[in-house]
Order: C-alpha cells, then structure tokens, then sequence
C-alpha cells in the first residue's frame, strides 16, 4: 500500500530518470522561478495583547520547500503569528543550499528507492530536521533576547524587505 495515491502510475509511465527530471523541473520551474506573495506595503502592525508575539516554525514535507505551502505561512502571518519556514537540506526537499563561510553547496532532492534502506536514510533525514528545527528556534531566542544574528545569504535584497 502507498501513501502516495498516484505513484503507481507514475512508475509505470516514467523511468526513474526520467521522473526525476521531470519532478526536479516541475518544482523548480513553478515554485522557485515564479514565486510571488502578495503584501502590503508599510503596512501597519496589528496591536498585540501579551508579551511576545505567536511564533510557528513551518518545516515543508518531503519533496516541498519553504515556498510550496507559502500559502498557509502567509494566511498565518496576515492573522498575527511571525511565521519562521525553513528549507531543510538533508534532501527532502526538491533544492535547497547550506553556505558555511565562503563554501556554498547546492543540495538536490535524494531519491530512496523504496527497499530495505528506505527507513536508514528516512530516519537520518528526521533527525537531521528536528536538529535544523531546534537550530531555528534557538536562533530565534538570540533574536528575542536582542543579540546580533549574522545573516549568510548575500542577497538581501530578498530577504529585506526594508527597501519597500
């Protein structure tokens, strides 16, 4: 029994090559080429009772990225919760980076045949997920408790949003 209701027929009518280029293409082509999101420019911040505001940290399913469920982050974001979505690179999903220092490495979706290896390499993506989760909230508490936190992507000028 597959959890995945139409990869039977994608079996039989790709090969795995083929499949491959065909996902990789797919995801990348409509999500990461062509995506947008609607805001508001300067747009007033909603007064908040309590301390602190709700935070979510969206971790995207296997094959996703932090882009394909955007429509859920930003519907949470618009009703008042800051919204923290990560792209995982342990492949799960279907491109992603890591930049250490000067060193950038692309990470590509891994494919796991479904056989005896399966749950191994599963079971280390998981965990290495839960460690990225728990790097994300820690980096959080630093930004909550006012200390300075480097920002390794170059290009700011999508990632701040300050030019608006």
């Amino acid at each position: 029994c597959s959890e995945y209701l139409g990869l039977d027929f994608a079996r039989k009518m790709f090969s795995p090559a083929s499949y491959a280029a065909t996902f990789n293409f797919g995801w990348g082509y409509s999500s990461a080429q062509n995506f947008t999101i609607p805001i508001c420019k300067a747009a007033p911040i909603v007064p908040h009772e309590g301390s602190g505001w709700p935070v979510v940290v969206f971790s995207h399913g296997i094959g996703s990225n932090r882009y394909t469920m955007s429509q859920v982050c930003y519907q949470l974001a618009s009703m008042g919760v800051v919204v923290v979505a990560i792209d995982h690179r342990e492949g799960s999903a279907f491109w992603s980076f890591s930049k250490e220092g000067d060193k950038v490495e692309e990470i590509h979706h891994l494919f796991v045949p479904v056989d005896e290896n399966e749950y191994k390499v599963r079971n280390k993506q998981v965990n290495h997920r839960c460690e990225e989760v728990i790097r994300t909230i820690e980096t959080l508490d630093k930004l909550n408790q006012g200390k300075p936190v480097p920002n390794v992507y170059e290009d700011s000028i999508k990632t701040n949003l300050t030019f608006l």
